[in-house]
């Protein structure tokens, strides 16, 4: 198939200037600021009624959310590859509507249990479902916040969005990041990501679970803290966020260390007695 005016989307390379922007909505008696930036492209379609886009994974692309603009029944179709191939999935949305429309749908490639696994780019098709052109209209969404060392940061995330924290480290040998959920009936997860994008820590809690993520910095530099909350009725979850930065404990070789570290990382709960 050859493929006539293809595009790359430009908005899922949302610039980090978002924390210097402009608009900002700050969130109400909890005295944190969200930044939150809006991208709106239209792209037309080539000359066989067909518009092609190609998206790249960036985990510090800062997209928090994106909405299709549906002005007329339109058939889509993405390809995407992993370690058994390619594989093509399709899709329709209908007319008139504001749809959610995930862009950043990518599978992974596994290089074995001591590679280093990676996203890999996908591929989107358009066009009418009726044969015609169409154009692609889309909004791209960023929620970002910062975050200090030291400093507790409440944020307010609401569902369906996903928030970005925003951490400078400096010279900090080890970092725990704190994660206190302040509701119950709700799924979450954390993420952090080095200025390189590279995996730093991840993990995930249910309900009011408080939970601690360390991580070791791998360079200088300005980490991203990714947030999502799943909730089963609320529209909005509230979150503490502390990081601290630690110094920790050497233990040598053969060395038998008893009592309690003052760093430690494994915690048992009052309530179930599990760590």
């Amino acid at each position: 198939m050859k493929h006539v005016n293809m595009k790359s989307l430009l908005g899922l390379a949302v610039a980090f200037a978002f924390l210097l922007g402009t608009v900002v909505a700050p969130v109400a008696a909890l005295e944190t600021q969200i930044v939150i930036e809006k991208l709106n492209q239209a792209l037309p379609p080539g000359a066989n009624n067909h518009t092609y886009v190609y998206v790249e994974p960036n985990p510090t692309d800062y997209v928090s959310r994106s909405i299709m603009h549906v002005n007329e029944d339109i058939d889509y179709w993405r390809y995407t590859y992993d370690n058994t191939g390619w594989a093509r999935g399709s899709g329709l949305l209908l007319e008139p509507s504001n749809v959610p429309f995930n862009w950043r749908s990518f599978q992974g490639f596994t290089t074995g249990a001591l590679g280093n696994p990676a996203l890999l780019p996908s591929f989107l098709d358009f066009t009418g479902s009726d044969g015609s052109e169409v154009v692609i209209n889309t909004t791209i969404e960023s929620r970002v916040f910062s975050l200090a060392f030291g400093q507790h940061t409440p944020v307010l995330v609401e569902r369906d969005s996903t928030y970005f924290g925003a951490l400078p480290i400096g010279g900090q040998e080890f970092v725990h990041l704190t994660i206190d959920c302040r509701q119950d009936d709700v799924s979450w997860t954390v993420t952090v990501v080095d200025p390189m994008g590279r995996l730093m820590g991840q993990s995930s809690g249910t309900d009011g679970d408080i939970i601690v993520l360390p991580f070791n910095p791998s360079i200088d530099g300005t980490y991203v803290v990714i947030l999502q909350a799943f909730p089963t009725t609320a529209l909005n979850v509230l979150f503490d966020i502390l990081p601290e930065a630690i110094s920790p404990q050497r233990i040598g070789l053969g060395e038998i260390v008893t009592g309690e570290l003052p760093t430690g990382e494994i915690i048992m709960r009052d309530d179930t007695g599990s760590w």
